[in-house]
Formats: structure tokens, sequence, C-alpha cells
């Protein structure tokens, strides 16, 4: 049970810490830009390449970059890389009971060896063909079946790290360059980092007092973590708090429109109520003055045919009805 969690552990340290924030992998080569920001050197060769210049992809900072050698030039993440390969090996003991490993120099011949300096496995011929190459003797490796069952000659045992200046590839890093704050190999002390003008020391001495420095940090860090847990756990009850006020005060406005609309529709009704009554009294007596124009209209038509044939017929007086017919110029400021 120990052992499972242990490994699950690392398993979480690999995913949440290991991992390239660009291919989403574990890191190949970590190199690690001046923001202190870290990315594979392949992954930001290729931003390289399609930018045309070195930003990084998390704070979006510029940095001057040589387009020849593209990421190569900056800092190799040691510790990283370092805990890369344990995680890697910590997840392969895991999954030791899985069909065997195949040499990475001729990807045939089941791998038998691995060179923990190189990182890679090697079949039994192609193991013996490392081992005598003059600069590879001094490597260190172990059997694939101790690499698999333990873990002591990883924890005990990191990679060499090598030189990224060009033509001293082959080189271990062996000295930290205090003036330039750089690690490098022997050729560099003799080559670019001259003394008296550079001040070097041991690496491994510079890489303690770096841990010692980074611990008392850590410790400086781990207050400020709760007082943000704290902020964190404040700022997300306010953020609820206030989500429920703007909830009420949604159903609020939403109540009160309602009531505004209730009241005007029954306003609407009282209105439409009292105009429809005034209408139906106005069309009601306009209709009583059209029946009474329209039959005064009829009288005054009748009136003047009549009147027109007793002077078309009557005009010599010989009519017997012509006096009667005096009387209706007098009637017509009656009709």
């Amino acid at each position: 049970m120990a052992a499972q969690g242990g490994t699950s552990d690392v398993q979480q340290i690999g995913k949440d810490f290991l991992t390239c924030g660009l291919c989403l992998d574990y890191y190949k080569n970590a190199k690690t830009l001046p923001c202190l920001h870290s990315y594979c050197e392949t992954c930001l060769d290729k931003l390289v390449e399609k930018t045309a210049e070195l930003i990084c992809p998390q704070c979006r900072k510029r940095f001057d970059c040589d387009n020849q050698d593209k990421a190569g030039q900056l800092g190799t993440n040691h510790m990283i890389n370092g805990l890369v390969e344990f995680v890697k090996a910590r997840n392969r003991q895991s999954d030791r009971a899985t069909e065997g490993l195949k040499c990475e120099a001729c990807d045939v011949t089941q791998a038998t060896s691995r060179c923990m300096d190189c990182q890679v496995n090697f079949c039994y011929g192609c193991i013996r063909v490392h081992s005598v190459a003059r600069s590879l003797r001094g490597h260190h490796v172990v059997s694939i079946q101790q690499y698999l069952e333990s873990t002591p000659h990883v924890s005990n045992h990191r990679p060499s790290s090598f030189c990224n200046i060009k033509g001293h590839e082959m080189n271990e890093i062996q000295f930290y360059c205090d003036t330039c704050e750089v690690s490098n190999c022997l050729a560099c002390t003799v080559v670019g980092h001259r003394v008296p003008e550079h001040r070097h020391r041991e690496v491994t001495e510079a890489a303690k007092e770096f841990a010692t420095k980074l611990e008392d940090r850590n410790e400086k860090l781990r207050p400020k973590e709760n007082e943000s847990n704290i902020s964190c756990t404040q700022a997300t009850q306010e953020m609820i708090t206030i989500q429920e006020l703007y909830e009420q005060q949604v159903t609020k406005v939403k109540q009160h429109v309602e009531h505004l609309i209730k009241k005007a529709r029954s306003d609407e009704e009282k209105i439409l109520t009292i105009l429809k009554k005034e209408h139906d009294k106005r069309k009601k007596f306009l209709e009583c003055e059209i029946d009474r124009y329209e039959m005064s209209e009829k009288n005054i038509r009748s009136t003047c045919s009549f009147i027109d044939a007793l002077i078309q017929y009557g005009a010599d007086g010989r009519q017997p009805k012509y006096p009667a017919a005096m009387k209706y110029p007098k009637t017509v400021a009656e009709l």
C-alpha cells in the first residue's frame, strides 16, 4: 500500500510540475527562459521558427534570440531534467510487468542495460560499443532488471550534465561562474570565463548554496500560500454572497415589473370602457342627426320639384293650384 501511494504521489508530481506547457508531455531537455519559465528545447525551437522571435508563452515577455542557435543558447534546467528521469523511472517500475524494453540504439533487440548518463537503453551488443568509446567509459551503466526493480541508482546517481556551448557539447558541467551566473565546463574556464576576471567554484558547492537559499524562500512563501488560500476562500464566499444578492434583486425587479404590467392592464380596461361609452353616446347622437338631415333633404327635394313643376306649367296664372302654391315660399325657412 505504501509503495502504491508513493508511486501515485510521484505520478502526480510529474503531471503537475514536470509537464511542458507547449507539448503537454514530460520535459525533454528543459530550457529555462530569463523569466524563469521552462519549456522543452525542441518546443522553443519550433516556437522561434514559427514566430521568428522568442516570446514566453506564459508571461508574453520577449527575449533576444539567435535564430541559428534558437533555444540552445538558453540555460539547461538540470533539476527538472533529473526529476523527469526520476519520475519516468518510477513509472517504469510500476509497469515492469509489461513487455520488455527494446534497445534504443538499434531498436531491434531487447534492452539488457541502461546508461544512466545517456538516459538510453542498450542491448548487449550496443552497450559493448558504448563502453568502448573513450569519452563514454566513465558513464554509469546498470542492468535493466536493476533499473526496473529498484530506484537507489536513480536517487543516488544523477545523469551528467553537459555544456551547451558550441564545441563543448561533450564536456561535463563541473564549475559555476559567479561572475556570469552560469554553469560551465573546464574548457569554458579557460576560453570564455578566464580567471581572474571570472570567479569560479565547483557546481556542487553552488548547487548546495542555491538549494539553501531556495529553501529559505520556500519557507517565506509558505505563510503567503496560506494567506492566499484564505483570501481566495473569502473572495469565493463574497462572490457567492454577491450572486445571491443579485438573484434576489432580479426577482424583486421582475415582481415589480409584473405588478406594473398588471396595473397597466387594469387601467387599460377601465379607460377602454369609458372610451367605448363615450363613443357609443356620440355615435347614437350623430346617427339621429343624420336621420334628421336626410329627412330634411327629402322634404326640400320634394318641395323644389313641386315648385319647378308649378313654375313650368302655371306661369300664366291659369293653374288652379297656383294661388295655393304661393304659400310654399313662406315655408322655405321652416325647411
